[in-house]
């Protein structure tokens, strides 16, 4: 479906798509909040915790992550991300599939999920310094 044709979708086509656009907007809020809720409330303990522990030189990826955890900065960044991503795939779903619209779904719902993973990584770097 090209970009002209998705304009002269019949009323019932449009619908469709406008309730397809609702559900997969409704599938990525969860996933949105729980990458929130990282950002304000696990990322800040986890910057405190390393810097009290003395890790030595963290990668410069996990120095930025923590700087932006103690302000409003990295839920900025995590809601322009999930929002440039949204739009992207409605762009990508007028033109071509409407079922696009779920894949930020899964792109949002991976990236929370390792998000966990990734805050552990520098603690594994503090038990080496233990032993």
């Amino acid at each position: 479906m090209t970009e002209e044709s998705a304009g002269r979708l019949p009323a019932a086509g449009r619908e469709r798509f406008r309730r397809t656009l609702l559900i997969a907007a409704a599938v990525c809020v969860p996933f949105v909040i729980a990458q929130l809720a990282l950002a304000v409330f696990v990322t800040p303990v986890f910057a405190d915790m390393y810097a009290e522990a003395g890790v030595g030189r963290l990668p410069a990826f996990w120095r930025a992550v923590f700087s932006l955890s103690h302000g409003p900065g990295l839920a900025l960044l995590i809601i322009t991300v999930d929002a440039t991503l949204f739009g992207v795939a409605y762009l990508i779903a007028r033109r071509t599939r409407p079922w696009v619209l779920f894949a930020p779904a899964i792109v949002i719902a991976l990236a929370a999920g390792a998000y966990v993973a990734w805050l552990y990584l520098p603690l594994f770097q503090l038990m080496d310094v233990v032993q």
